[in-house]
């Protein structure tokens, strides 16, 4: 005899009357007319459904201002760290705040596109893709319709940075290190050890930690997900010396993690007397991924330390590995160089095939004809 199985009917999770008390838009039925009107002209919540008249005013009374407002309510609540976009919001958005999105032409966006872009290209190319996404996501709300005037702008080329530090230079920066607290040493080695950012290194948490299994679990990371760290023995007899007086592994005196900019002077002290002025606290990142993959690890390895969401995003460490590629050269050099000379022809080989790591020296004769300087005319 077979038994089926009863599905039971899924029922809709009803929310409590107490549930809506946060609310401050449409859905708020205690919200007067004269607030509802200057809520939604401000950018604070959308007009009521089927108020055309509403949704009329605000389309034209908006500003680019009250754009960003809505950017920031209804759509930067999902980023796992939307500090980054508020931070190009402030500092390069400031001469559009009172402009009208209609009045927002193609080529005023390229001439504040290229402002921005003789302080930094990368900023330029974000501040360009962050104004585009607010078109869209306008349009999306049905407050715009036309033509996004962030498209079509060509953008600077993008090259993707690939400094990190050698081998020979890992020396010095550990000497400069070794001369700071331990609480700074700490910071930048979890960078330098575990490939995490910086801002996950200063939101580390004592919580977070597990110090008998020497595993860090970041609650939330870049790319919105947790994340596991295992911690390298050296890392974790260094933490297992600090206090755990406050919530945050590395916190600021007045309470809180410590700040960004105290992280950035006191790195610039240590690169400098390390002589290493071009390394950022990024750099750290990659210099341990970049060392992994010189080193022979899995590119899915080093994607899963550095939590990338594909390995495409990975492949740029293993172009850096060059032990690879000058083995191959060494020894296709040595083919190509070693070959014989064709029957009859009675000449050796111009260069010996390379045997030691001695430099080889390739002799040039000069041109002494006129016909083989009709040959080789350059």
């Amino acid at each position: 005899m077979t038994r089926t199985a009863t599905v039971s009917p899924i029922r809709p999770v009803r929310l409590k009357a107490d549930a809506w008390q946060g609310f401050t838009s449409f859905a708020s039925p205690n919200l007067t007319d004269a607030t509802y009107e200057a809520e939604c002209l401000a950018g604070h919540c959308f007009p009521r459904p089927g108020d055309v008249d509403m949704l009329r005013r605000c389309r034209d009374a908006y500003r680019i201002e009250q754009w960003l407002e809505l950017f920031r309510r209804f759509h930067m609540i999902g980023y796992a760290t939307p500090s980054n976009d508020t931070c190009a919001f402030n500092r390069y958005f400031s001469p559009l705040l009172t402009v009208r999105p209609q009045d927002l032409t193609r080529p005023v966006v390229v001439q504040w596109y290229h402002e921005i872009g003789r302080h930094s290209h990368a900023q330029a190319n974000k501040s360009l893709a962050l104004l585009r996404g607010l078109y869209n996501r306008a349009e999306e709300w049905q407050l715009w319709e036309g033509v996004n005037p962030a498209t079509r702008i060509r953008c600077y080329k993008k090259d993707s940075r690939t400094r990190f530090v050698q081998p020979e230079e890992m020396p010095r920066l550990l000497e400069s290190l070794a001369r700071e607290s331990l609480a700074t040493q700490a910071l930048f080695l979890t960078c330098l050890l575990t490939g995490c950012r910086g801002g996950e290194a200063r939101a580390m948490k004592w919580e977070d930690l597990n110090l008998l299994q020497a595993v860090w679990t970041m609650p939330t990371s870049k790319n919105g997900t947790s994340h596991k760290v295992p911690l390298p023995p050296q890392l974790v007899g260094l933490l297992c010396r600090f206090p755990q007086t406050a919530s945050w592994v590395f916190g600021a005196p007045r309470g809180g993690p410590i700040k960004k900019v105290t992280c950035f002077q006191n790195w610039r002290r240590i690169r400098e007397r390390a002589g290493l002025p071009d390394v950022t606290i990024h750099d750290l990142r990659r210099t341990c991924a970049s060392w992994m993959a010189c080193n022979g690890e899995n590119l899915a390895v080093i994607s899963r330390v550095l939590n990338h969401s594909s390995l495409a995003i990975t492949g740029v460490y293993a172009r850096l590995d060059v032990s690879s590629m000058k083995t191959a050269l060494g020894a296709n050099a040595n083919r190509m160089l070693g070959v014989s000379s064709a029957p009859g022809a009675g000449t050796a080989p111009p260069v010996a095939p390379v045997t030691t790591r001695e430099p080889v020296t390739l002799q040039l004769h000069p041109v002494s004809t006129a016909e083989e300087r009709e040959e080789w005319p350059g």
